[in-house]
């Protein structure tokens, strides 16, 4: 197996990223530094995609910030009607109802959303760092 290069790495990310509409704090593509991605051990392909997952999250690219109070209710509204879910992360990360609000909801059920939708291109990364 040939190693890739930090940009074809890059590349992939970016082609990625605008086929599949992940959200990410950042494009996708510019998240990671050249070193980081040369430091990739490309023998492992399942490593790399937990490397870069590791690295998404240390860096704060799940983080979705939904600032004001009617994009949050628009938000939750489309993705959490019942409020079930946003609710389950705050009281998992715990949240008090003293001090929730809808964007603090709003941000939490986007940020898990986020990690989630990189999840699940975990099959197509592994396949990008298998390929020759």
């Amino acid at each position: 197996m040939t190693n890739k290069t930090t940009t074809e790495i890059k590349n992939f990310l970016k082609d990625l990223q605008e086929t599949t509409k992940i959200d990410l704090s950042d494009n996708l593509q510019n998240c990671f530094y050249d070193n980081e991605l040369e430091d990739l051990d490309q023998n492992n392909p399942s490593d790399c995609f937990n490397d870069l997952y590791d690295m998404l999250d240390e860096k704060g690219h799940f983080n979705i910030e939904i600032i004001y109070y009617s994009r949050a209710i628009e938000y939750l509204s489309n993705n959490d009607a019942s409020l079930s879910r946003s609710l389950e992360l705050a009281s998992d990360l715990g949240f008090t109802t003293e001090n929730l609000s809808s964007e603090i909801l709003a941000s939490l059920l986007a940020s898990e959303q986020a990690r989630e939708q990189f999840g699940e291109l975990r099959e197509e990364i592994i396949s990008f760092f298998e390929e020759e």
